[in-house]
C-alpha cells in the first residue's frame, strides 16, 4: 500500500461507521447502567481526575499504580460524565478495523476486498465489542499494537524518517498503555540486529533506530521523571510490578496460582501490602518480591511446569473467564469463533516464511511470554488478537486457493 487511494478512504469511513454502530448498540442494549464505573475503571478515572485537577504530576501524591495514557485521554472529558467517555473510547477503537485492512494489504499483499475480511471479523469479534466500551486499556492497547506493527513494516520498507518518528510515538504510547510491552522495542531492535548479521541488511538503519529509541524516551519521559521523583526508580511504567509478581508467583502451592490465576490471600501478598502501607520504597518492595519468587522456585520447583501449562492454556484458550468452573454461553460462542481462528493461525506456518509474517509471529510470542510470567487469561492475549486474526485470514485464503485449485484439477 504505497499510498492511500479514494477507495481506501471510502473503506475507512464504512468500516468506522459499522464498527461504531455495532459497539454503541451493544453498549445501549446490553449494559444495565452505563453511567456507573465498574471494577478497575475506578482507578483510571481517579488518575484522570488527578490530571484534570491540575496538580503536579511529579508530586509524591501523584497516582502511579496504573498506566497513564488512557487517563490522559479521558481527563478532558470527565465533566461530561461516564457515558460520553465510553462513546469516545468506542470511536477511538473503531479506527482499529482500518488498521487491520491496511496491515493486510501492506504485510500480505492482499487485495482490497480480501483485506476487508479481517477488518469485518474484528468488528464483530465479541471481545473487541466488549472491551471497546470499558474504561480499560485493552482496546487502546490493541489499536496501538496494530498501529506500531504497521508503522514498523512501513519504516522497514521505506526508510522514511517521518514513518520512524510515528513508530517511536506509537511504541511510546503503547508502553504508557500496557506496561508489559515495555520491552517490545528491545525485541524489535534485537530483530533488526539479528537480520543484519544473518541476512546482511537492516530493516531500520542507524538513524531510524536512534530516532525511534529517542522518541520513545521523550514520550515516556513524564512517567520516568515522575517515578524517579516519587519512588526513586528509573521506570517508564507504573509501579505495580512488585505486587503483581507476588500475587502471581508468591506461593506455588496455591490452587489459584496453579490454575494460572493470582491469589491475593497468600501470606506474601498480604505482607507486601503491609510494606507498602508502611511506606517502604519501590526498590525495597521489588527486592522483596524477587526474593519471594526466587524462594518459590527453589522450594517448589515441581509446581513450575504445572503453573506454566495452566497459564499457556489460559492464554491460548477460548474461554473468556478460564477460572469459572461452569461452562457459560459466552464460552460456547467464543469456542465456535476462536478455535477455527487458532487452527488457521497454526496452519499459517505452512504457507508463510516472509519477514513480515515473522514480525507478526514474534510480537504474538512476545505477548505470550510476558504474560505467562504472571497470571494469564485471554484478556492478556487480546491486544495481539488482531495480528492473530489477520494471519488466520491470510492462511484461510491460502487454504481456499488450494482447495479451489485442487477441485478445478479434478473436474476440469
Amino acid at each position: 500500500m504505497k499510498h492511500v487511494t479514494s477507495m481506501d478512504v471510502q473503506i475507512f469511513i464504512i468500516l468506522f461507521i459499522i464498527s461504531a454502530t455495532v459497539k454503541i448498540l451493544f453498549l445501549e442494549f446490553y449494559w444495565s447502567d452505563i453511567s456507573i464505573p465498574k471494577d478497575d475503571e475506578h482507578d483510571y478515572i481517579a488518575t484522570a481526575m488527578y490530571i484534570n485537577s491540575g496538580n503536579s504530576w511529579i508530586s509524591e501524591d501523584a497516582p502511579n499504580s496504573r498506566p497513564l495514557l488512557l487517563s490522559l485521554i479521558i481527563s478532558p472529558f470527565l465533566d461530561l460524565g461516564i457515558y460520553p467517555i465510553r462513546i469516545l473510547l468506542i470511536l477511538i477503537s473503531s479506527i482499529t478495523p482500518f488498521l487491520m485492512y491496511s496491515l493486510s494489504k501492506k504485510a500480505f499483499n492482499l487485495t482490497s476486498i480480501q483485506s476487508v475480511i479481517p477488518a469485518l471479523i474484528w468488528i464483530f469479534y465479541p471481545p473487541e465489542i466488549w472491551y471497546s466500551g470499558l474504561i480499560l486499556t485493552e482496546s487502546l492497547t490493541g489499536l496501538l499494537a496494530l498501529g506500531s506493527t504497521l508503522c514498523f513494516i512501513m519504516a522497514k520498507d521505506s526508510n522514511k524518517i517521518t514513518t520512524s518518528m510515528c513508530l517511536g510515538v506509537l511504541l511510546g504510547c503503547l508502553i504508557l498503555t500496557k506496561s508489559s510491552y515495555v520491552y517490545l522495542p528491545v525485541l524489535l531492535v534485537g530483530l533488526n540486529v539479528f537480520i543484519k548479521f544473518r541476512c546482511g541488511y537492516t530493516m531500520l538503519n542507524i538513524t531510524q533506530t536512534v530516532l525511534v529509541i529517542g522518541i520513545i524516551g521523550i514520550v515516556t519521559s513524564p512517567v520516568i521523571i515522575r517515578n524517579y521523583n516519587t519512588i526513586e526508580s528509573i521506570l517508564p511504567i507504573e509501579s505495580r510490578m512488585p505486587y503483581g509478581m507476588v500475587v502471581s508467583n508468591g506461593d506455588f502451592t496455591s490452587p489459584l496460582i496453579q490454575n494460572g490465576a493470582y491469589d491475593k490471600n497468600i501470606a506474601s501478598a498480604q505482607k507486601i501490602v503491609q510494606m507498602k502501607q508502611q511506606g517502604d520504597s519501590y526498590n525495597v518492595l521489588k527486592s522483596y518480591a524477587l526474593s519471594v519468587v526466587l524462594t518459590q522456585i527453589q522450594t517448589n520447583p515441581g509446581q513450575i511446569h504445572k503453573i506454566l501449562i495452566s497459564r499457556t492454556y489460559n492464554f491460548w484458550g477460548s474461554r473468556p473467564d478460564p477460572f469459572n468452573p461452569s461452562i457459560t454461553m459466552n464460552d460456547i460462542i467464543m469456542s465456535i469463533i476462536w478455535i477455527p481462528i487458532l487452527l488457521l493461525f497454526i496452519s499459517s506456518f505452512r504457507f508463510y516464511k516472509s519477514l513480515n509474517f515473522w514480525i507478526f509471529v514474534l510480537i504474538v510470542i512476545y505477548a505470550f511470554l510476558t504474560t505467562i510470567l504472571f497470571w494469564s487469561s485471554p484478556r492478556f492475549r487480546f491486544p495481539v488478537d488482531g495480528l492473530i486474526i489477520l494471519i488466520s485470514t491470510a492462511s484461510g485464503l491460502k487454504w481456499g486457493e488450494g482447495i479451489f485449485t485442487y477441485w478445478k484439477q479434478q473436474y476440469d
